[in-house]
């Protein structure tokens, strides 16, 4: 079964445009990841260098902190988020306990007497709540 010249023609013209935005794509692809290449080491330079592109003039910037000691306290109880609280500044700490919550136990008996104010006694006030990391022992 042979085709006619016309839809022969038509073939052709689907093949060359399917193979000419193949070409296209990938030379824009190319393209697009030399210059996000090329942009990810100008902001890498001017991270380590500075705003200074004159030649020689170039200075590091300030080298990070150094990072923090680290502590780890075992318990979580009011003795444990104090200490927290007080060395969180100077230190990376770390509260390991067993329960994954502040446990209040005669804050239970004030519970069945007075629910309304359940949430107020579950929360202890901690310098930062992401420095507490639970961990089953």
């Amino acid at each position: 079964m042979s085709l006619r010249v016309g839809a022969k023609v038509r073939l052709t013209i689907v093949r060359v445009t399917v193979t000419a935005a193949v070409l296209l794509f990938s030379v824009m692809d190319y393209a697009l990841s030399v210059g996000f290449g090329l942009a990810r080491a100008v902001r890498q330079h001017y991270r380590t260098f500075g705003a200074s592109l004159a030649p020689g003039g170039a200075t590091l910037l300030a080298a990070a902190p150094p990072p923090k000691p680290s502590v780890v306290v075992i318990g979580g109880s009011f003795a444990g988020l104090r200490v927290q609280r007080e060395l969180s500044d100077n230190f990376d700490v770390t509260v390991v306990d067993l329960k994954e919550y502040f446990e209040y136990t005669p804050g239970v008996l004030r519970l069945y007497t007075q629910p309304e104010v359940r949430h107020t006694g579950s929360n202890p006030r901690l310098a930062d709540p992401r420095q507490v990391h639970y961990s089953h022992v």
